[in-house]
């Protein structure tokens, strides 16, 4: 129970980085170079799911179970020295309190065209973290891998993480936005009939469908 509970204070605190990245590229860039920034930033996040299981696979040959979270905890006083040196962005700081801040969320989630748009382009995101907490399931106890091997199969898939916000940046010069959106969900729809369909006979036919899904949700 103790460690769910900090494995949630962990996915807090990193999920929170990649929030206040966003809120920084909105503070100092305009909204005519602010898209270009955005897919830049969600690539460099998607590195971390794409670099951990082939790093975590490494650090297990030199080192124990225990070492791995010494080496997070490291990454992680790096990580608090940055925010505390960082400079904030915003021209204006808002004078409220975090209990304002929460109501103003509240506020916003009531317009039905916001939260419509957030559960939509929430749903990839959910099966993609399905994946990343039971990928390891399914290759190492499914198929049999060893760790080493699995890290190898899960960057393929990380890989199109990176890869997807740049194909997107190409495509937007010449297509709609929501052409766009539409040939992902798509891709999507039909990576997930693959795996429901070829996904269990070997891996690499797995990694190769879901592919597709990766690149599209991201």
């Amino acid at each position: 129970m103790h460690s769910i509970a900090f494995r949630i204070l962990q996915a807090v605190g990193g999920s929170g980085a990649f929030a206040v990245a966003t809120a920084m590229i909105k503070d100092v860039y305009d909204s005519r170079s602010r898209e270009p920034i955005l897919a830049m930033v969600q690539s460099m996040v998607s590195i971390s799911p794409a670099a951990a299981p082939v790093l975590g696979a490494f650090l297990l040959k030199i080192m124990s179970w225990r070492g791995v979270f010494l080496a997070l905890a490291f990454i992680g006083l790096m990580a608090l020295a940055g925010g505390i040196a960082l400079q904030e962005t915003i021209e204006k700081r808002n004078p409220g309190s975090i209990l304002q801040a929460f109501g103003r969320l509240f506020t916003v989630a009531k317009n039905p065209g916001f939260s419509s748009l957030l559960a939509l382009f929430s749903l990839p995101s959910v099966s993609s973290m399905a994946f990343i907490a039971s990928s390891s399931y399914i290759y190492i106890n499914g198929f049999g891998l060893s760790a080493q091997v699995y890290s190898y199969y899960f960057a393929i898939n990380a890989i199109g993480l990176i890869y997807g916000p740049m194909l997107y940046m190409k495509a937007s010069r010449r297509y709609h936005r929501r052409t766009i959106i539409c040939a992902c969900f798509a891709a999507i729809s039909a990576s997930g009939l693959l795996i429901s369909c070829f996904g269990g006979f070997q891996p690499w036919i797995l990694a190769m469908a879901l592919l597709h899904a990766t690149i599209s949700s991201s």
